[in-house]
């Protein structure tokens, strides 16, 4: 089924170097034909690289184009001309979007499609030539009467056309051909420089003067970058042979001897009137300078104020003859700018992805505009636009991936939001800006990742900054451990995957695969649907690994630790271990301990045995007046609120006992313990979670019971009575930490996992 999809593709992009060929009304099936093949490729493939920036700017002048219609006095016109101009977004989003999976050069060498295009206009030229020998049209009798070329090439059954798109379309191919010649094989003698000979007289011959002149700098532009042999040679034939055509062209189908009269209004031929019509667009600019005249009615309003110049009985419209202004006088100055940004945008991305040989075309399209409305038809816009970004789609530029990171940020301060906010650091310092959406809750409660009404109105805001996927190539996201808690993240993973966007799931904790377990039916299916579309999952710790195993592959799963801020232990202090102090950094809540703590401190107490406890974290409000009241009666105990910076390190220095007994369900690899370490302490915990991984007992601290005060009690007095087993401990905790947890060996190990 792939290879049938890359034929079709391969199959539509190759016909349009027919283009010259398609009678009109069959160039917008061509155009839809290759929009869903590309839908296709682009639905079932996993990796893309979009090119936004080029996509959004050809979108906005569109939207330009139609906005515009609030202040045309002709709708219909208007419409019909904006249906033209569908091609503005519909040929980037295939090119830059829906191929962004699959390079383009991968199904089509652009090599053999500018053969395919050269020769395919030779045909179309010989076909032409010989047409016009057979030309009959009483208003143009002779091949000697002016317009009698131009005439006959509109005339010509199904595949007649414009003049000027049929010289665009030949200086084009021109180009397109020997932009990828060998430097070597551009002039030896061979069946494609014999086919210059059609190409260029037909050219001449239609006398489409800006293309002309165009073509003729954007050549010696070709030889100047690419070929850089024989210059002055090259550039002294193309000059006289020129000169030569020129003086043999007789004098009536010779439209640049008309330039000659270009101020005499009396000889009124086609230069004179192109200056009548310049005037007039001026005229109308500066009498509507900012707004526009609106799409669909430009040309009326210019055709008015040249049949009054050129006392003209005959009503006739008339566009501007110069894109440029047109935009200006159509939708207003702003669009102009745009228009000009976006041309200069593709010029940025063709030096940058390929190389300047192609520039030369996005010269002649440009200057062309200067002369001509080529985005007026349906022929012009879809020959500029499939041309330019089959150019530009060959090769996109490689750019560091924008991440978007989604989830909890400080504040309230939590494990998840501080690695969270590591996270950002550090693809901000190794990649392209990041972009986030911060999933934290206003206030800290117990109770989250639980379904409630407040909860999922808070959390529903979020849902607004969703297009941020978009813009993005990865999105990496921490979602809770409950049902909840990954659910309320599925909005976001469903259109990451839709878009074909690289996903990591990062789980802080040891719950997930339990919760799994846990569900049943439809809920369960979808709970594992949702985290198996991610391509990467990191855990803190080996063991547990096996929490993300039933969703992503083992070989895809990834162990990231937690870690210190190094900033804890810039400045060193000689701890003491004469007497205890204790510390608790964590979130106030019941299921990590603090109330067993403070009832052991209570226990010290009464037993005379002398402490100084410091408490820091987030209380539930739910638990705050009997938090506070508890703590007030202990004596030795300070309760210091939510401390970073400078407050927390020195708490963390100055303690020498770090207590967390905690039986949290979620629980993973506490940052604050790795703190703990980091700065000295030593660690008294529960076998729960990852904390086995973190604390060996007797070396690193100790691992007690949980929901025992007895416990909890126990190591205090030992550790009050052996001083010298305190201060070994500590020793191989700031040994450990350095070694395995520093933030810098995180961002080491997220970079790791982002670049596997």
């Amino acid at each position: 089924m792939k290879k049938i999809i890359d034929k079709l593709l391969a199959l539509f992009l190759y016909s349009f170097s027919a283009t010259i060929f398609i009678p009109p009304s069959l160039k917008p099936l061509l155009v839809i034909g290759l929009g869903v093949v590309s839908f296709i490729i682009f639905i079932s493939s996993k990796k893309r690289v979009i090119n936004k920036k080029l996509f959004i700017l050809s979108s906005l002048v569109f939207v330009l184009y139609g906005l515009s219609l609030t202040t045309s006095t002709n709708i219909s016109d208007g419409l019909k001309m904006l249906e033209t101009k569908l091609s503005m977004v519909f040929f980037p989003l295939i090119f830059l979007i829906f191929l962004s999976a699959k390079k383009i050069r991968e199904v089509i060498s652009l090599e053999k499609f500018s053969k395919l295009f050269y020769y395919i206009n030779t045909a179309y030229s010989v076909i032409l030539l010989v047409y016009f020998t057979q030309y009959e049209n009483p208003k143009y009798p002779s091949l000697y009467i002016p317009g009698f070329y131009q005439s006959a090439s509109q005339d010509i059954p199904l595949i007649g056309e414009h003049h000027t798109y049929i010289g665009l379309i030949l200086s084009i191919s021109i180009l397109l051909f020997y932009c990828l010649k060998l430097k070597g094989d551009v002039f030896k003698p061979a069946f494609s420089s014999l086919c210059l000979a059609p190409i260029g007289l037909l050219i001449w011959l239609l006398q489409p003067r800006a293309i002309i002149l165009g073509l003729f700098i954007a050549l010696l532009m070709l030889f100047l970058t690419s070929i850089k042999k024989n210059i002055t040679v090259i550039t002294t034939v193309i000059v006289i042979t020129g000169a030569i055509i020129v003086l043999l062209t007789p004098a009536k189908n010779n439209r640049f001897l008309e330039i000659k009269n270009l101020f005499d209004y009396s000889q009124f031929n086609s230069a004179s009137q192109r200056l009548i019509i310049l005037e007039c667009t001026i005229e109308e600019i500066k009498q509507n300078p900012f707004i526009g005249l609106g799409i669909g009615t430009t040309n009326s309003a210019i055709g008015s104020c040249f049949n009054k110049k050129a006392n003209e009985p005959e009503q006739k419209a008339f566009n501007t003859h110069n894109q440029y202004l047109d935009l200006w006088l159509t939708c207003g100055p702003h669009a102009l700018i745009l228009f000009i940004f976006f041309l200069f945008a593709i010029r940025k991305h063709i030096l940058d992805s390929l190389d300047r040989r192609f520039i030369p075309i996005l010269f002649l399209f440009a200057f062309t505009m200067f002369f001509e409305n080529i985005l007026e038809r349906q022929t012009g816009i879809i020959v500029f636009y499939f041309i330019i970004f089959l150019i530009a789609g060959q090769s996109t530029k490689t750019s560091p991936p924008r991440t978007l990171l989604i989830g909890p940020l400080p504040n309230p301060v939590t494990g998840l939001s501080i690695a969270n906010k590591l996270v950002l650091d550090t693809v901000t310092i190794y990649g392209k800006r990041p972009l986030s959406i911060n999933t934290s809750p206003r206030n800290f409660s117990e109770k989250l990742g639980r379904f409630n009404l407040i909860s999922i109105a808070h959390f529903a805001l979020n849902y607004l900054e969703i297009y941020k996927v978009f813009f993005a190539q990865r999105v990496f996201y921490t979602p809770g451990q409950t049902l909840f808690g990954v659910l309320k993240y599925a909005p976001f993973v469903l259109v990451s995957k839709f878009l074909g966007k690289e996903i990591i799931v990062h789980i802080h904790g040891g719950y997930i695969r339990k919760q799994h377990d846990q569900l049943r039916g439809l809920t369960k299916k979808v709970f594992g649907k949702v985290l198996s579309y991610s391509n990467k999952g990191v855990v803190l710790s080996k063991t547990l690994q096996d929490n993300l195993s039933p969703f992503i592959p083992k070989e895809n799963i990834y162990v990231l630790p937690n870690f210190y801020n190094n900033q804890l232990t810039e400045q060193i202090i000689e701890k003491s271990f004469s007497s205890l102090k204790i510390c608790y950094l964590s979130n106030l809540m019941n299921e990590k301990g603090i109330f067993f703590l403070l009832d052991a401190l209570e226990e010290l107490n009464a037993k005379g045995v002398p402490f100084k406890a410091t408490i820091a974290g987030h209380i539930d409000q739910s638990q705050e007046k009997k938090l506070l009241n508890k703590m007030a009666q202990i004596e030795g105990l300070s309760y210091k609120g939510l401390v970073r910076g400078e407050e927390k390190r020195q708490m963390l220095q100055d303690a020498n006992v770090f207590v967390l007994p905690t039986f949290y369900k979620m629980e993973g690899l506490p940052i604050s313990i790795i703190e703990a370490m980091a700065t000295g302490n030593v660690i008294i915990s529960t076998d729960h979670g990852a904390i086995s991984d973190l604390v060996t007992e007797g070396d690193n601290g100790f691992l007690i019971k949980k929901k025992s005060v007895d416990a909890i009690l126990e190591k205090l007095l030992l550790l009050a009575k052996e001083p010298k087993v305190a201060k070994k401990i500590s020793a191989n905790n700031i040994a450990k930490a350095k070694k395995n947890f520093s933030d810098k060996k995180f961002s080491k190990g997220l970079l790791n996992i982002i670049h596997a």
